[in-house]
């Protein structure tokens, strides 16, 4: 887990919404999980973790 900037905080991150996110699972359960998920996200959404 990665650490938030304000603790307590949820992040928000818009891409775990878009409809490229949920092909990307669909993908890694056809594949019994073999690859990687890539979740992306703006500078400011980074912002919000400790990293």
């Amino acid at each position: 887990m990665i650490p938030m900037n304000e603790k307590g905080k949820r992040f928000t991150i818009e891409y775990l919404n878009a409809p490229e996110f949920f092909q990307q699972i669909n993908t890694l359960k056809d594949n019994y999980g073999e690859g990687i998920l890539e979740i992306r996200c703006s500078p400011n959404e980074l912002k919000q973790f400790k990293v």
